[in-house]
């Protein structure tokens, strides 16, 4: 989410359009998910707030990937920039990714989670994004150390967030304003 709101910073247009593309991109990069996790632990349909249990992270998974596909939706209505209305399909199409993986195995989502918007990055601060690897090293470290994951489960998660997000934002950013043409 603090990606996203970085991101905004070089958001266009007047003060209440940059308000409004902040608050859908905050909304809609973070602070929903979160609410609905917090929902669900307080209904007990969850274990705890990290959703530990690989099974039980499939729905809260697609719920987040439609957040986010909503929020992609409300800021190309909003004429965001591409890069940022990209980078919410980047956390939908990867959280879709995620739930896949989770059906049969538990890959970090954290470590997923961290290294695709810190990908998503680089073309906004260029190699700044080096600032964060000691960030990804710790969350890495720190989910082996909890036992939540194995080191292949973390480093699978960097390694897709990574790629997938690389991959995506290549394409948008070489595509994207001609869908944006195609939408309007």
């Amino acid at each position: 989410m603090a990606f996203t709101v970085m991101t905004c910073a070089y958001e266009h247009g007047s003060p209440l359009h940059r308000l409004l593309v902040w608050l859908v991109a905050v909304l809609c990069s973070g602070m929903l998910q979160m609410a609905y996790v917090l929902m669900l632990r307080s209904r007990g349909s969850v274990t705890a707030y990290d959703v530990p249990e690989r099974l039980q992270r499939t729905k809260p998974y697609f719920v987040s990937a439609g957040i986010s596909f909503a929020g992609m939706m409300i800021l190309l209505l909003l004429h965001a920039s591409v890069f940022l209305w990209s980078l919410l399909w980047c956390y939908s199409i990867n959280t879709l990714i995620t739930a896949a993986i989770n059906s049969r195995w538990k890959i970090s989502a954290h470590l997923m989670g961290l290294t695709g918007p810190v990908t998503a990055l680089h073309p906004v601060i260029g190699m700044g994004v080096l600032w964060f690897v000691p960030v990804v090293i710790v969350l890495g470290w720190s989910r082996i150390r909890l036992e939540a994951h194995t080191p292949a489960q973390v480093c699978a998660g960097a390694i897709a967030g990574v790629l997938l997000t690389q991959v995506q934002l290549m394409w948008f950013l070489k595509y994207g304003e001609e869908l944006v043409r195609w939408w309007y």
